[in-house]
């Protein structure tokens, strides 16, 4: 597994014998972060855009209120206490609707399952706390199913984003990488995906596409 400090890795092949020290990966943040930023990413998605665009209101409304509560009138914080509660009535209803496909709010050191759906598998790699990487395992054929890709693209663009990538220009190079490597005969893997100091490595099999995420 990766971790974030150097490595030394005690190679045998017969009577060969090697010491080689293998480099500190960089964490991709802290894991509770990252799960609250797509949890909530994903929660506030489900709701209708009408709702949305309530809470966009509310949440600036909210803050602007933290900045002028010494001068508001005592009608102005009753309104702004009603607003507030309608705020957290919405995020309950998302949070609601998108229990079963958030990530768990923490993991433990070691490799996890963090998210099954049928349009793929996402698995993280933690150590004390810290995100060293993310695996995504795609079957091939959620790119066949509109439906299922979209599950997908909503899923791993959360994803990319939570970790502070640009999630546009990965599926622009996604797309643009996936397209070029067709022409090629038996491409098992494309170029390396980059964004905002993210990595994405993509590769393939006959029955599903590997996402790798790390730093």
């Amino acid at each position: 597994p990766v971790s974030d400090v150097a490595q030394k890795v005690n190679l045998k092949a017969g009577s060969m014998q090697t010491n080689v020290t293998v480099k500190a990966g960089q964490s991709l943040g802290t894991y509770s972060t990252i799960a609250a930023k797509f949890n909530q990413m994903l929660a506030v998605s489900s709701l209708p855009k009408a709702d949305q665009a309530k809470l966009k209101q509310a949440q600036a409304a909210s803050a602007n209120a933290q900045k002028n509560a010494a001068t508001m009138s005592p009608t102005e914080k009753m309104a702004m206490a009603q607003q507030a509660q309608q705020l957290k009535t919405l995020m309950a209803q998302a949070n609601a609707n998108t229990k079963a496909s958030q990530l768990p709010a923490t993991a433990k050191t070691g490799i996890h399952s963090i998210l099954k759906s049928a349009s793929g598998d996402y698995r993280a790699s933690i150590v004390d706390g810290k995100a060293m990487g993310f695996a995504v395992v795609v079957p091939l054929s959620v790119l066949k199913n509109s439906k299922k890709m979209q599950t997908f693209a909503t899923d791993f663009g959360l994803l990319t984003t939570s970790v502070g990538a640009d999630a546009k220009s990965v599926f622009s190079q996604f797309k643009k990488l996936t397209k070029d490597a067709k022409s090629k005969n038996n491409a098992t893997t494309i170029s390396t995906i980059k964004s905002h100091g993210v990595k994405i490595d993509v590769g393939y099999s006959t029955t599903a596409l590997y996402l790798y995420v790390t730093k």
